[in-house]
């Protein structure tokens, strides 16, 4: 699992301001030699009102070798930047 942030929309790319949100790319790779189903990526960034699991995407089926990647937008509080 590789996980990769960026704050798109922000000029100096800082997390600075309770306005910012940081974009989160989660890439996933079958590194083994069997295929896996129903693979469920949750990350605790995600967890929401409305996600209250942080689910950010199932794999029906992942084939040994393969990849996918997940994207999902974490809100910043005026307390993460406290």
């Amino acid at each position: 699992i590789v996980k990769a942030a960026t704050v798109p929309g922000d000029a100096d790319g800082i997390i600075d301001s309770a306005a910012d949100d940081i974009l989160y790319t989660v890439t996933v790779s079958n590194t083994g030699n069997q295929t896996l189903t129903n693979v469920v990526v949750t990350d605790p960034l995600a967890i929401t009102g409305a996600n209250p699991t942080g689910e950010i995407g199932t794999i029906a089926a992942f084939a040994p070798g393969a990849s996918q990647s997940f994207n999902f937008t974490y809100d910043v509080t005026q307390a993460d930047i406290d």
